[in-house]
């Protein structure tokens, strides 16, 4: 149990007591032996109903931003098992940071306090209000009614509820107050032990692909938007709990005529590991739907607080989670339970794939290894689909998609912005946890974006970028030089990407489109009136407010940080504050107005 189970059998039991009370009102002859107490008796009720109003305002505000708005008014109204969730109870005690244990003594002693005053008046929950029907019995009930609430332990009750509210509405305030600055704080641990463990991950990859064969090998890392930990404090337990999604690809055509093929594309997580030899772990698997022409594998689903909503993978995380919002987790394998020894460090990690191609999910082939790093230095490599043709998976930039105008994208009205703030959202909070790293260039560019074909089909809710790890330049694009006038050349190129993602089309082509002497993009041309002004006119009807003032920060990076450099940790905080928070807050937003359109078609 979550421990705030607590509080859906007080909102339950209040309507209770105050219906049981305003039935007793109702009828003459119950009037007539009431008129005595009958302004006492609507005061008690008013009272009543006073501090149960003000519960309910308390919860409401409490779960506001945690659970979906179409949820909150059913578990305001039919709490009934709806407080019992372990993943709600994990976002209220991020909320509630060390006020968690406190919130939940004092409901406890105003549910003490309820369930006192129902046995005084003999109320039962779910239980009808028998009121009797012979006179004589009616005023013996009455009697022993009004007699309740004339007694000091009732006032005491009522100052119990009363007090508890008032305390209740403090804490949740101060809360709140501060809740943004936690939310920042937990953010910034979180994408400073990622930036570490990417490059981390990067070296051990690199040093495990030193085959003959390396160059044919490409490296897709997934990008993700990482949730917030349970509570503050909690960040390096959380990251190691997630799965790093790489995508390798081994290009037959580069062994020039050699008989080897190993293995053609391979999906693999990566997750860190507590001990040299074997990770400890403990998880509940799952099944999972299997994606085509693949084969079952068991995952399980991490709770976060998810995605790290995380919120991971960002787009499987809906509001009802933030979900945006909890990345799969796989079973570890801790030993010889099955005849299977604890796996080893892997010398080359080609080989090890190309040997085990039946052992998907469970099985770990052993752990790459960075040299390097004194910490996040070991990973468990576990395999979790694979396709041997060639033609079967590719991956596709986003580039080309707008260059195409693919209409899968962003196929449906009620679609389109959720698709288009998961992929802004994923890029961006990517860039801070990402950056300084080999996997990201300085200079990202719809270029350097990918997404996943398999079999034909795209799958827009993971997000990658790319990597020869024997090639030691990154993999440019046109457009994505450094530009001298700008103040940050990775958020100004941010900003260039958003507004491609949000118009659906390149920059090149909008050119075009405004003036067909300009045949490509350059920078200096966001400063230009006519061509500004033509941007803004657009961009009015593809973007809200909020987010339009994201891009304006991308591009002008006007913050009042003194070192506008994404090492600078203040700097950092400002990005996260007045970038990729609003981008995951209006995703969220989107997600949930989307629930709430599919909940009034169904």
């Amino acid at each position: 149990m979550s421990g705030l189970e607590v509080v859906g059998v007080i909102l339950a039991a209040f309507p209770l007591i105050i219906s049981g009370l305003e039935h007793y009102q109702h009828g003459r002859d119950t009037w007539a032996l009431f008129r005595g107490y009958a302004k006492e008796l609507k005061m008690t009720t008013l009272k009543l109903a006073t501090e149960h109003e003000r519960f309910q305002n308390t919860c409401e505000k409490l779960l506001a931003g945690i659970v979906p708005a179409v949820d909150v008014e059913d578990m305001i109204k039919n709490p009934s098992g709806m407080w019992d969730g372990e993943l709600t109870a994990q976002r209220l005690q991020r909320r509630l940071h060390r006020s968690f244990s406190t919130f939940q003594q004092t409901t406890k002693m105003m549910q003490e306090a309820i369930k006192e005053l129902k046995e005084e008046l003999g109320i039962e929950l779910n239980e009808p209000i028998n009121v009797p029907k012979e006179k004589s019995a009616l005023k013996r009930e009455v009697k022993r009614i009004t007699l309740v609430f004339k007694q000091p332990k009732y006032q005491g009750i009522l100052k119990t509820l009363s007090d508890g509210n008032d305390s209740l509405g403090k804490l949740l305030s101060s809360n709140l107050e501060l809740e943004p600055r936690r939310r920042e704080g937990s953010q910034g641990r979180i994408l400073n032990i990622l930036q570490t463990v990417a490059r981390s991950i990067y070296n051990a990859l690199g040093s495990s692909l030193s085959c003959s064969c390396s160059s044919s090998h490409l490296v897709n890392f997934e990008l993700f938007a990482p949730s917030l930990a349970s509570r503050a404090g909690n960040e390096e337990a959380l990251i190691k709990k997630l799965d790093f999604r790489v995508t390798l690809s081994f290009d037959p055509k580069d062994l020039k005529g050699k008989q080897k093929t190993p293995w053609v594309w391979d999906e693999i997580a990566l997750r860190m590991a507590e001990l040299p030899q074997k990770a400890d772990f403990s998880t509940e698997a799952v099944s999972t739907t299997p994606s085509k022409g693949s084969k079952l594998v068991k995952s399980v689903k991490f709770s976060e607080d998810h995605s790290i909503g995380p919120r991971l993978p960002l787009r499987s995380m809906a509001v009802s989670q933030m979900n945006s919002m909890d990345r799969p987790l796989l079973p570890t394998d801790n030993g010889d339970c099955n005849g299977i020894p604890d796996p080893l460090d892997l010398v080359d990690l080609c080989d090890a794939l190309a040997k085990n191609r039946t052992r998907t999910g469970q099985f770990c082939y052993g752990y790459v290894t960075d040299n390097s790093a004194t910490k996040y230095r070991k990973f468990g490599v576990y395999l979790l689909n694979c396709c041997h043709d060639s033609d079967g998976w590719s991956t596709v930039s986003l580039n080309e998609l707008l260059q195409n105008q693919d209409i899968n994208l962003f196929v449906g009205e009620d679609s389109k912005l959720s698709n288009q703030l998961h992929i802004a959202t994923t890029i961006a909070a990517s860039i801070l946890h990402l950056y300084g790293t080999q996997w990201l260039p300085e200079t990202l560019s719809s270029d350097n974006v990918y997404f996943m074909r398999r079999h034909g089909v795209l799958d827009y809710d993971r997000v990658y970028v790319s990597k020869r790890l024997s090639d030691a330049t990154r993999r440019g694009s046109h457009g994505s030089q450094p530009v001298a006038f700008v103040k940050n050349q990775t958020l100004f190129c941010l900003g260039i990407l958003l507004i491609e993602l949000l118009l659906c089309q390149t920059l090149d082509d909008l050119c075009h489109e405004i003036d067909p002497a300009i045949d490509a993009f350059r920078p200096n041309l966001l400063f230009k009136p006519m061509f500004s002004s033509q941007l803004e006119f657009r961009m009015q009807y593809a973007a809200t407010d909020p987010i339009k003032q994201v891009v304006d920060h991308c591009l002008k990076c006007n913050f009042t940080c003194v070192n506008p450099s994404l090492n600078d940790s203040e700097f950092r905080q400002a990005v996260y504050r007045h970038i990729v928070a609003p981008l995951q807050d209006n995703y969220e937003m989107s997600q949930a107005l989307r629930e709430e359109i599919e909940g009034l078609e169904t």
